[in-house]
């Protein structure tokens, strides 16, 4: 069971990347008062939870109408993994977190707190496909509740890490924040393997 937890809270938080949101998180707020940028992380971060636990809750209706297996999805999560652990290696934003494009959109934005913040910066894709194979994989109720504090602790430790970026921005630095996201991403890459391995023995192993 306590692997179980740490590996979902592990899974959750690695492609969340709130370190990895700082720079975005300055850039879009840019000419903000600090009171006002922690007010807009305060709401991207709830947003992100809602998000995800709407997933959480719905995952298996979902799997049901689409008629996807689970060792399908667990296959394609890991796909996904890849892609974004191999850019956060070379230290870059996954463009399945946000494209360049959304990021000057959302610097002419008034609100930014959802779009792009919460969504699809904090639960992109890649989040979403976490909190749904994570969810199936439980095995009841007591294991699906862990899932939902997972997304809960990694939301608060998000809202904590960006209400801290400017502070946690001058005091490591780009490169500091690079060596960080480089670390993540090589967790992440750990991670999809596990998924893709997992969906591969599910689907011809059993």
């Amino acid at each position: 069971m306590i692997e179980f937890v740490l590996s979902a809270l592990a899974a959750i938080f690695v492609v969340m990347d709130p370190l990895g949101a700082i720079p975005v998180v300055l850039g879009v707020t840019q000419g903000y008062t600090t009171e006002r940028r922690n007010a807009i992380v305060k709401k991207a971060c709830l947003v992100a939870f809602l998000i995800l636990l709407g997933f959480a809750l719905l995952g298996g209706l979902i799997f049901k109408i689409f008629g996807i297996s689970l060792a399908a999805f667990r296959v394609a999560g890991g796909i996904l993994f890849l892609k974004i652990s191999f850019d956060m290696l070379y230290a870059k934003m996954p463009e399945t977190h946000l494209t360049s494009g959304e990021e000057k959109e959302a610097i002419e934005k008034e609100e930014v707190a959802i779009v792009p913040l919460a969504m699809p910066l904090l639960s992109g894709p890649a989040s979403i496909a976490t909190v749904l194979v994570l969810m199936e994989k439980s095995q009841s109720l007591f294991y699906s509740f862990f899932v939902i504090l997972a997304i809960l602790v990694s939301c608060i430790s998000s809202y904590i890490i960006l209400h801290s970026s400017d502070w946690l921005f001058q005091k490591l630095g780009e490169t500091g924040l690079k060596i960080f996201v480089r670390i993540m991403g090589l967790i992440l890459l750990a991670l999809a393997v596990q998924f893709i391995l997992e969906g591969i023995k599910e689907m011809f192993f059993k």
